[in-house]
């Protein structure tokens, strides 16, 4: 009888390590996807203001899009408990600030 309360404690014990392990390897993944993420944001943000003060069409339409998306994810921010990089250092409204700046003195 002793034998048996053993056998399920341990089988228990396993179990419940396989679905630790699992959620490590899932939140490991989602980690991974949420940096590789946070760098395309700033590698396309470091091109748009690569383009300044002309900016480019690109640019103009889907920075601000590419902003709110990545921001507006509530669910990456909870799990990783932290903001993208494109969320926090305020680039994209400071390109939109010198694109009007710009488009004001050349008058367009």
């Amino acid at each position: 009888m002793p034998s048996k309360g053993i056998f399920s404690i341990g089988i228990s014990i396993f179990f419940l390590g396989l679905i630790l392990w699992g959620g490590w390897n899932v939140y490991k993944g989602l980690r991974k996807s949420f940096n590789e993420a946070n760098a395309a944001s700033n590698y396309f943000v470091s091109q748009c203001m690569k383009q300044l003060p002309t900016g480019s069409s690109v640019c103009d339409h889907e920075l601000r899009s590419t902003l709110q998306h990545s921001c507006n994810n509530d669910i990456s921010n909870f799990l990783m408990m932290k903001k993208q990089d494109i969320c926090i250092d305020s680039k994209v409204n400071h390109y939109y600030q010198l694109r009007a700046a710009y488009n004001k003195a050349t008058g367009r």
